[in-house]
């Protein structure tokens, strides 16, 4: 398992690039492809994309809340019918 690394970037373009890299490593010469591999592309990729699916969850949890602190109701517009269909 590779050695963890701090995230330095935006999550979302770095894991669409990061997943670009995986994909590519079984298209391209050896040479390259070991280097991809050593720079374990695929493991930053899925890390990624987990924080970023994490960060969306609760941006949208907090959203909730506050219409529903807001409005007392998450239903109570058209905009919140069309959401949650």
């Amino acid at each position: 398992m590779p050695k963890k690394s701090r995230i330095k970037a935006i999550p979302a373009p770095n894991t669409a690039y990061l997943g670009w890299q995986s994909r590519r490593i079984r298209s391209v010469k050896a040479e390259t492809r070991k280097e991809l591999i050593k720079s374990h592309v695929g493991f930053k990729h899925a890390n990624l994309g987990v924080l970023l699916l994490g960060l969306l969850i609760i941006g949208g949890s907090i959203g909730l809340i506050a219409t529903y602190l807001g409005t007392g109701s998450v239903l109570t517009s058209p905009h919140g019918r069309i959401g949650v269909s």
